[in-house]
């Protein structure tokens, strides 16, 4: 695979992780999105004895809500999305995304694309739901000429997904990365700057993907790079811009996103779908 279609499908992935955010061969579900779940039925008895009087009912307890829980992303160990990316520079492809892990404090959320595999680890807390990396996405804004690059997160401020998301929700997310990428002929360079997210959650609206049609809860984002590669005369800082129109559904996630990004003046538009969901 050529770098640069590896790191713009690490871009897609690390935007909707959704972003965003499954597994290729999960099983269509309905479109309704809605869990089936099989009952036991027990015959009632023929006879019942009189209630005590003196008996006090007890009400059953309220389980607590779990930090993990959120009403737009279901975090279920199994639970699988897969996606059709239409607009890609180099071709249309699917990509799947699974919970494969959960913890007191947080999960893990596998991206699986074009046969390679990336772990994303999440926190979660009273606030929210967290992407601890933001790794791809940086990739592949700052790999213009090719070649092994290596990023690591070094801090991140502010949440992915608040826990009371609804129609008028503002809040911002910071990355700080560091690294460096192998270049033809120069070497080796450093890598280090920020990538800061601010979101809008807008409005329910009605979305059409090929899963189902829903009313989603839509967000819109807006990425901005401060980054820098290299030093001294060996140096540039790449012209990067990127805004996102994202759609999630309660109870089922990520189910839609279009993306608009700019890499050095060059515009691309991609649509990412939801083609299937299940827990398994």
């Amino acid at each position: 695979m050529r770098i640069r279609h590896a790191l713009y499908l690490l871009l897609l992935a690390s935007l909707i992780a959704g972003c965003r955010g499954l597994d290729a061969s999960s099983t269509p579900a309905p479109a309704t999105a809605s869990a089936t779940a099989s009952t036991t039925l027990t015959a009632l008895p023929t006879h019942t004895e009189p209630a005590d009087p003196s008996a006090t009912a007890r009400p059953s307890p309220t389980p607590l809500p779990q930090p993990c829980d959120h009403a737009y992303l279901p975090v279920v160990s199994g639970a699988n999305w897969t996606y059709a990316v239409s607009g890609n520079p180099t071709g249309d492809f699917e990509f799947t995304e699974q919970v494969t892990a959960v913890r007191a404090s947080g999960f893990t959320l596998t991206s699986r694309i074009a046969g390679e595999i990336f772990p994303h680890t999440w926190a979660c807390d009273e606030d929210g739901l967290t992407a601890r990396q933001f790794d791809g996405m940086a990739a592949a804004g700052i790999a213009l000429a090719g070649g092994q690059i290596t990023l690591v997160t070094d801090s991140v401020e502010g949440v992915s997904l608040p826990a009371d998301l609804a129609p008028g929700t503002r809040w911002q997310q910071q990355y700080t990365i560091s690294g460096s990428q192998a270049f033809p002929g120069l070497g080796t360079l450093p890598v280090k700057g920020t990538l800061t997210v601010d979101y809008t959650t807008l409005a329910i609206e009605a979305v059409s993907v090929p899963f189902g049609s829903f009313k989603a809860l839509h967000i819109h984002s807006e990425s901005m790079y401060d980054v820098r590669v290299g030093s001294g005369l060996l140096s540039f800082s790449p012209e990067l811009f990127g805004s996102s129109e994202i759609y999630f559904v309660e109870d089922l996630g990520m189910v839609r996103v279009e993306i608009e990004f700019s890499l050095m003046g060059d515009l691309q538009h991609t649509v990412v779908a939801l083609t299937s969901y299940s827990f398994r």
